[in-house]
């Protein structure tokens, strides 16, 4: 008995004479192997996990709680542990805030969620079925539901419950968040996808509706009732504004790209569209299919018109690229070049003239004529410029709270990186 403790062997208040291996990273995977020897006894190896989950380190639990950490891994060769659902319940209760009022360290949160990922699956997927099953806490049954979705792929326990969710909730914010949990969680379930074509069929809500539509492209991948739901909303007219409209179109070309019906949308939206961007989303996807692409080009043509240099660019391209050697296309690209006083859209123009007629008369003569770029002599070389906009977000605390979590956080990596000895003498002298 007691094998145990040449792995960890806490004698209080005498740190020399103890053993702290459960804190040496090189000791870890001798450690679970112990775990696993079918030769020693269940006795002693709860014995050994009950020691872990009881340890006081005297030092603000930051060891205590790696070596609870340490157990939870210990049951995923140790499945019989009697004290396996203890274990879970209280990761749960550090992961999630929302099981009680009480407030956990973000760093504490975050190594108990990871912990939760490789201890013993089958009880934690018991624990978060039992939680849906007794919680009559909404924000707990949504969060529950989309984790054990999340690790018990398909789960049908998870999925009805967030199917009754999204019948009860009223609130626009919540009705996103399970909807998005949905299409996470929902894949090829008959029940989910029924669920939201009909909130779809109820909702006003532009906002949520594409929403819906993006959950339907996720979890709805060649269902015929997804798609004729969808079918009906574009031949009776029933999307609430043009972005509505592509984004049904765009939908029913993910669950079957195939369909006449996705295809006649898309073509429809691109001649009455005058975005750039979305003549490029609509010929992009086109591209993915065999597709007559006669009245595309048709349509393209008549876009070269247009007053934005955007739309003509991107016309010029995909229509150089769709109708090989068109000759309205080169033009436009020429003319973009010798007129536009935009940089970026004759650097564009420059490179598009070079990939699609690069031996063409015009595009020698552009290339040695132009004064916009002198030092070319015959030969255009293209310099793109990145530019990535970091976006900050920033939460303002009060200045206790962010005094605290600062120094938790800083003691915690110290509590990470040092040996428990170190730690305890820096933490009492």
């Amino acid at each position: 008995m007691n094998e145990y403790k040449c792995f960890f062997n806490h004698i209080p208040g005498n740190l020399e004479q103890s053993t702290y291996r459960i804190f040496e990273p090189d000791s870890k995977a001798e450690i679970l192997h112990w775990f696993s020897r079918e030769e020693i006894s269940n006795t002693e190896k709860d014995e050994f996990i009950k020691a872990l989950i009881n340890f006081d380190d005297g030092c603000g639990n930051f060891y205590r709680y790696r070596a609870y950490f340490l157990a939870a891994e210990a049951l995923s060769y140790f499945s019989k542990s009697y004290l396996g659902d203890v274990i879970v319940n209280q990761l749960l209760n550090w992961s999630y805030v929302y099981f009680g009022w009480q407030i956990v360290p973000k760093p504490l949160q975050a190594a108990a969620r990871d912990a939760l990922k490789v201890t013993d699956k089958q009880r934690v997927i018991a624990a978060f079925t039992k939680l849906l099953h007794t919680t009559t806490s909404r924000v707990t049954l949504r969060h529950a539901a989309t984790e054990l979705g999340k690790l018990d792929t398909g789960n049908k326990t998870a999925i009805a419950a967030l199917i009754l969710l999204l019948d009860v909730s009223t609130d626009e914010h919540t009705q996103r968040r399970i909807i998005d949990s949905l299409a996470n969680i929902g894949h090829g379930n008959e029940n989910a996808v029924q669920a939201l074509i009909s909130f779809l069929t109820k909702t006003s809500n532009v906002s949520l509706c594409w929403n819906i539509m993006t959950a339907l492209g996720a979890v709805a991948s060649c269902n015929q009732q997804a798609i004729i739901a969808l079918v009906e909303r574009l031949k009776n007219n029933a999307c609430h504004n043009d972005n509505h409209y592509f984004k049904t179109a765009i939908t029913l070309w993910e669950l079957n790209p195939h369909h006449l019906v996705a295809q006649n949308a898309l073509v429809k939206i691109l001649e009455a569209t005058n975005d750039y961007h979305l003549i490029s989303v609509i010929i992009d996807n086109l591209l993915k299919i065999n597709f007559d692409f006669q009245p595309v080009i048709k349509i393209l043509s008549h876009k070269l018109a247009s007053e934005s240099e955007d739309v003509r660019l991107n016309c010029a391209f995909y229509l150089a690229k769709l109708d090989v050697g068109n000759q309205t296309a080169r033009q436009t690209l020429i003319e973009i070049i010798t007129k536009t006083e935009n940089s970026r859209f004759d650097n564009r123009a420059f490179r598009y003239l070079l990939q699609f007629y690069p031996n063409h008369k015009d595009t020698v003569a552009v290339l040695t004529a132009t004064q916009k770029f002198p030092e070319n002599k015959g030969f255009f070389h293209t310099v793109a410029k990145n530019i990535e906009s970091n976006s900050t977000h920033k939460t303002t605390y009060n200045n206790t709270s962010y005094r605290y979590e600062a120094i938790y956080n800083l003691i915690y990596h110290c509590a990470k990186n040092m040996s428990y000895v170190d730690f305890c003498y820096a933490w009492q002298h």
